[in-house]
């Protein structure tokens, strides 16, 4: 039902991609995958305790699901739980993971909500480490220099 739900996101019916997420659930409350793609289009329609709920579920059936807790940092961070939000990024950096650089760039960010400036340029400059290259690359040089030219 998780992969009905994929290919229904790929046609662009949200309608029965939703329902075959909630089938999905709804045979396995388990199925990370399926409660994490609930989550991203809670997101979309912004609608963030829902995804916060699903998000909850995921991580509670698998700690170290990096997909859920990335997502979890971007919707704490949404919500203006930074700290939560810190923490979650943090957690995916301690696990083993590959594309998920942009958690630094949602962890500088809600260090920089918390005026937290040397921080945040220290996230920055982990996220360049873990993706030295293409144009969100470009963008957080362009961001820590803005960052590393005000007053601390």
């Amino acid at each position: 039902y998780n992969d009905l739900g994929v290919c229904y996101d790929r046609l662009g019916r949200k309608e029965r991609q939703r329902e075959a997420l909630q089938k999905a659930v709804s045979v396995n409350e388990r199925c990370i995958p399926a409660l994490v793609n609930l989550a991203h289009m809670d997101v979309v329609d912004h609608k963030l305790p829902e995804a916060d709920l699903l998000l909850k579920k995921a991580v509670t059936a698998d700690p170290t699901n990096v997909d859920a807790l990335s997502l979890q940092a971007e919707v704490d961070f949404k919500q203006g739980l930074y700290d939560l939000a810190i923490a979650a990024a943090h957690r995916v950096h301690g696990l083993p993971h590959e594309h998920f650089a942009i958690v630094h760039y949602t962890a500088a960010s809600a260090l920089l909500q918390e005026n937290r400036i040397p921080d945040a340029i220290a996230e920055l400059q982990v996220f360049l480490q873990e993706e030295p290259n293409g144009p969100r690359a470009d963008a957080v040089r362009k961001a820590m220099e803005t960052l590393e030219q005000q007053p601390q």
